[in-house]
């Protein structure tokens, strides 16, 4: 829960430092459209602490916005859409912190002084289920307890002088090594050490119990149920290649030194191998709430959902800035297809004015017009080329030179159709007219080829597109075709 802490701190904190901080575009928003306008003064410190915008890529960015929203002021949107995007990760980090913090501190826990077991149904695979129990003498508060219930290389051979000394050195090991944790052998109450290795030795060790009853293959011993002290027998068979030695260890057992913790929770299991045996035909039944003058008090334990809201919130941001990031290309990619798409008609409609007798100026003046005529105050009937068109003009009758200004209008399409219109035209400005009529014409002939290639290749986009549909209803067809015939197959029909 630390970590959580933490985090939640440090995010107040990062927010108490920055939210002094005060920039003039803030102020300026709109707060319906921003609602999370309180946390954008404190983005908006640490971006410029870390010199956020003064990076290449955010540069690169600022003229993407540049190109998407022409006439508007590309560094304001881009600093306003990236804190409005940072500001939605801090709140859902944020709450997700809390949330953590709230389910860690809750009690998660739930104690009931019965336990129902379900049993499964006959034919049924056996259940395996964990219960958590917790025990305590109700004449003796202090007495409780609670626990849970459920490849060869052939070495070389050893001489005789060499193969006894290793022999000796096994024994002693194994003699050492078998008591375990337990004082010596003659006071045993702990599990033995049936080792099967012996440390820088080639013999291989093996046991046999003498008297199963008392000790089991793995070295633990069953003094449980006994009153007084047991003497039996462990055999050792260590073996290397054809050799082989025993070695007879005797094992004295003490009786088990139980606790009350461990007493209670045998008496417990014993209740339970009872009451198991007198309920084998019922479907269902309780686990009582004391055993003789023990209380008994059962928990169900929750799982630990933090975890999967971190991962998952951790895994939500990244996705939804990845998301960000491809729907600014794909606008990107949409604003070059309409106006590529546009470029043929733009083009033949200056063809025709000028054709007509119209001045450079006059036709790009005209066409701009109809276009403002045609979109009206609809938004959905904007086009990024006319709506450029319309900013080059501002610009010229602001007093920038024209050369300029056309030269501008290639250069923000950063398409290389429109670079050869901006082209042509400022060649024309500065060589005269001559020839410039029957230029646009042939790079409207140009325009209408790349505009059916165009057009061939958004087909072929659009086709593609199709398949996943496509096969997703192959897949449904098959599944309609093939389930009905495999039920029949399996009643025997066919």
């Amino acid at each position: 829960m630390l970590g959580y802490v933490f985090l939640l701190t440090g995010l107040v904190f990062l927010y108490v430092c920055g939210a002094k901080f005060r920039s003039p575009i803030i102020g300026t928003l709109d707060k319906k459209q921003h609602p999370f306008q309180f946390l954008y003064h404190a983005i908006g410190y640490w971006l410029h602490k870390v010199r956020y915008f003064g990076k290449d890529s955010s540069k690169r960015k600022v003229e993407l916005y540049q190109t998407l929203y022409p006439g508007m002021d590309a560094k304001h949107l881009f600093y306003t859409e990236t804190c409005r995007r940072i500001s939605i990760i801090y709140i859902l980090i944020c709450l997700t912190a809390s949330v953590c913090i709230i389910l860690k501190t809750k009690n998660q826990v739930l104690e009931q002084s019965h336990f129902h077991i379900t049993k499964p149904p006959i034919g049924m695979a056996a259940l395996s289920q964990k219960i958590y129990i917790k025990i305590k003498d109700e004449k003796d508060e202090k007495m409780k307890t609670e626990t849970e219930l459920n490849l060869e290389i052939q070495p070389r051979k050893y001489t005789m002088t060499e193969l006894a000394k290793l022999t000796t050195e096994a024994e002693t090991y194994i003699r050492d090594e078998v008591k375990g944790e337990n004082v010596s052998l003659d006071e045993v109450y702990k599990p033995l050490r049936l080792v099967d290795k012996i440390p820088d030795n080639p013999y291989k060790v093996s046991w046999t119990i003498v008297e199963p009853e008392y000790i089991n293959e793995d070295g633990t011993i069953n003094n449980k149920e006994i009153e007084s002290e047991v003497i039996t027998t462990v055999m050792a068979c260590i073996a290397y290649k054809e050799t082989e030695s025993y070695i007879e260890i005797p094992v004295k057992i003490q009786p088990y030194k139980w606790t009350w913790a461990e007493r209670a929770v045998e008496d417990y299991k014993n209740m339970l191998k009872e009451l198991e045996q007198k309920n084998e035909e019922y479907e269902s039944y309780d686990l009582p709430s004391n055993v003789g003058n023990l209380k008994v008090t059962y928990e169900v334990k929750r799982e630990d959902k933090a975890k999967t809201m971190v991962f998952s919130t951790i895994l939500g941001c990244i996705s939804i800035w990845l998301f960000w990031g491809e729907q600014v290309k794909k606008m990107k990619k949409q604003r070059d297809d309409q106006c590529l798409l546009a470029y043929p008609s733009l083009v033949y409609k200056m063809t025709l004015l000028l054709g007509a007798g119209m001045t450079l100026n006059g036709a790009w003046k005209r066409i701009i017009q109809d276009y403002i005529r045609e979109r009206g105050d609809d938004a959905k009937k904007c086009q990024y080329v006319y709506e450029e068109m319309i900013l080059t003009w501002h610009e010229i009758e602001n007093g920038i030179a024209e050369i300029e200004a056309f030269t501008q209008f290639g250069k923000k399409m950063k398409l290389r159709p429109y670079l050869r219109l901006s082209s042509l035209i400022t060649q024309n400005m500065k060589k005269g007219t001559k020839g410039f009529l029957s230029q646009l014409e042939a790079e409207a002939r140009e325009a209408q080829e790349e505009r059916k290639q165009m057009a061939r290749r958004l087909g072929e986009e659009a086709g593609t597109k199709l398949l996943i549909p496509m096969s997703i209803m192959l897949l449904i067809v098959l599944m309609i075709v093939m389930v009905p015939a495999f039920m029949s197959l399996s009643k025997g029909g066919m």
